[in-house]
């Protein structure tokens, strides 16, 4: 006679059984939306191509630059020794030249990415921020890391194959570190409380747009990229929190947390940011974007 413990393991493997049988049933129900085999084709080499150039500016303004101590001199506390027996401004030419390689490895990998569908894409003649000294190739080099974040997270939208998505994932969140750590150089306060987004992002319709802002690069890519099409012929529009794709009446994703898109579907902002100024204003805005709108530190002392 079997004990009421002996029933009720009994029982409970039967139960394992049955969830384990529904789990892979869910699973083969799931992948068989997926249009296999899943590797890049022509529809992502517009897309790769558009990164490729996007990240190539990035490498060109870091290599335009050359940086050492005395270069970095204008930053606070630039004499003081850190723990590892380096000053300051020995310690950010280290970093700078390590994130002027990232830039290389990104690039590399674009084009890398881009040679396996047979892309040789063109050398574009960029336009490149002015860095007077080290205080401004700092708030340029936010601006640059903190755009091309947002950049390649709005770019995942517009490519099909794993291998794409993979990359620029990796790209988005290597630039996001990058801003970030930059920002920590100069401010001591990098995420607001009150922040009502997550990390921005954009699409490439807007960051071909002119002007010197997170979020904008046309001026400085000077023409070179070109803006590949939404997938399904739609439109990518990005909220808050969410993105939505929209391809006729129909559309997938969703909108911020009030309902309303951070971005609109033209590629305007509900609050857009300004910038008609010198490169202090420039960076101010960039970090305020950047930050979701609640940068408030004095970002003109470390423009001096």
């Amino acid at each position: 006679m079997e004990t009421v413990e002996q029933i009720d393991c009994n029982l409970l493997d039967k139960m394992k059984t049955q969830s384990l049988v529904l789990t892979v049933a869910a699973a083969s129900a799931a992948g068989a939306t997926y249009i296999c085999p899943a590797s890049l084709s022509s529809s992502d080499a517009a897309a790769i191509m558009y990164g490729y150039k996007v990240q190539g500016l990035l490498e060109s303004y870091y290599n335009s630059v050359p940086v050492n101590a005395s270069y970095f001199e204008s930053l606070p506390n630039a004499k003081m020794t850190a723990s590892n027996g380096m000053t300051l401004a020995e310690n950010t030419v280290t970093n700078v030249e390590g994130l002027t390689k990232q830039a290389q490895l990104g690039t590399k990998a674009l084009k890398e990415l881009g040679m396996m569908l047979g892309l040789s894409p063109d050398e574009c003649n960029y336009m490149l921020p002015p860095a007077p000294n080290g205080t401004a190739h700092l708030m340029n080099a936010f601006y640059l890391e903190a755009t091309m974040c947002g950049a390649f997270i709005g770019l995942t939208d517009y490519v099909q194959a794993p291998e794409a998505a993979f990359l620029t994932a990796r790209l988005s969140a290597e630039h996001g570190i990058h801003a970030s750590a930059i920002g920590a150089m100069m401010q001591p306060v990098g995420f607001m409380p009150n922040s009502t987004m997550l990390t921005p992002a954009f699409t490439p319709d807007m960051i071909l747009q002119d002007g010197m802002e997170v979020g904008k690069l046309g001026t400085w890519l000077n023409g070179c990229a070109t803006a590949p099409s939404a997938p399904c012929g739609g439109t990518v529009t990005i909220g808050e929190l969410l993105a939505t794709l929209s391809s006729g009446n129909k559309s997938t994703g969703g909108m911020g947390m009030n309902g309303t898109t951070g971005m609109g579907p033209n590629g305007t902002s509900s609050t857009p940011p300004t910038y008609s100024g010198p490169v202090s204003n420039a960076a101010t805005s960039a970090k305020a974007s950047f930050l979701g709108g609640s940068f408030a530190l004095a970002v003109a002392a470390y423009m001096t």
